[in-house]
């Protein structure tokens, strides 16, 4: 390959790479794609919410429901359990994807 050749085979490397940052940009503005810090947010915003009520559940099951405070206290350890599991599996996944670009998440 002479070097006027590679030359042309970057150029053209580049303006398909501007090409397809263009679209993504595109995509972005149309609200068709979301940046990779947004979603995240959300996803840590909602599992706080989540957590934080399910974690409210013994308490409530010992006032309403006639849980005995030893009973209430197996639930809240169990609650804090399956929370941190639930936390083990997704950062697992997130290392077992991280460089994957396209498709659905395999949970």
């Amino acid at each position: 390959m002479t070097p006027y050749e590679a030359l042309a085979r970057a150029r053209a490397k580049r303006e398909i790479y501007k090409a397809h940052m263009a679209e993504m940009e595109f995509q972005i503005a149309r609200k068709d794609l979301y940046r990779r810090d947004d979603i995240l947010r959300v996803i840590t915003t909602t599992i706080a919410i989540f957590a934080e009520q399910i974690r409210s559940l013994p308490d409530k099951l010992e006032r309403e429901g006639g849980l005995t405070p030893k009973q209430a206290e197996i639930a809240e350890r169990e609650v804090d359990n399956q929370l941190e599991e639930i936390r083990s599996k997704l950062i697992r996944w997130a290392e077992e994807n991280e460089d994957v670009e396209s498709g659905q998440p395999d949970l």
